[in-house]
């Protein structure tokens, strides 16, 4: 075996060559992926920003509907106190009226009785007038 220095020099600006290509094809690779990486990063961001978003309009909305119903909640428990108030005004009317009417039971039985004894009274004096008449008469 000889050493041929153009074959090793052939050989060598070969391995240059092919040593060159592949630097440009890593850098080529490095690139796109830096690329990539910027993308992934931006649509991650994006994403993100978005369920964010989503998650904000999602709270302000139940936010609202809270407010809502603690509002008619309010006006519920504000109706049921009014309407507690009117069964306890009714219970004392109701009182007053069975009072009103033992009352006006009690004023026709003085009015019965007095109308009877009124009517004694009458006969009695109507018996006493016609007794006179018949002795002074």
């Amino acid at each position: 075996m000889t050493f041929d220095p153009g074959a090793y020099i052939s050989g060598l600006g070969g391995i240059i060559s092919g040593v060159g290509l592949l630097v440009v094809v890593l850098r080529n690779y490095q690139t796109q992926v830096k690329e990539l990486r910027r993308d992934m990063d931006s649509l991650k961001d994006e994403r993100v920003a978005g369920i964010e978003a989503r998650i904000s309009s999602f709270e302000s909305g139940c936010q609202m509907k809270h407010d809502r119903l603690a509002s008619a909640l309010n006006k519920v428990e504000h109706m049921a106190a009014n309407l507690d108030n009117m069964v306890g005004w009714t219970k004392k009317l109701d009182a007053k009226l069975d009072r009103l009417g033992e009352d006006a039971a009690s004023a026709r039985a003085t009015v019965a009785g007095q109308d009877k004894w009124l009517g004694n009274l009458d006969a009695a004096h109507q018996a006493h007038v016609r007794d006179r008449e018949l002795h002074h008469g």
